[in-house]
């Protein structure tokens, strides 16, 4: 759910605004690292 939320938001953020969407993408890798040190 909170990827399928996530790719939701990044396509309406870049549909709104891409600068918006670039730093969302940003923070999505950001917490994907850190999900997958945790994992």
């Amino acid at each position: 759910m909170g990827r399928k939320r996530e790719r939701i938001g990044e396509r309406m953020v870049s549909k709104k605004a891409p600068y918006l969407a670039k730093k969302l993408r940003v923070k999505g890798q950001k917490k994907k690292k850190k999900k997958k040190k945790v994992s």
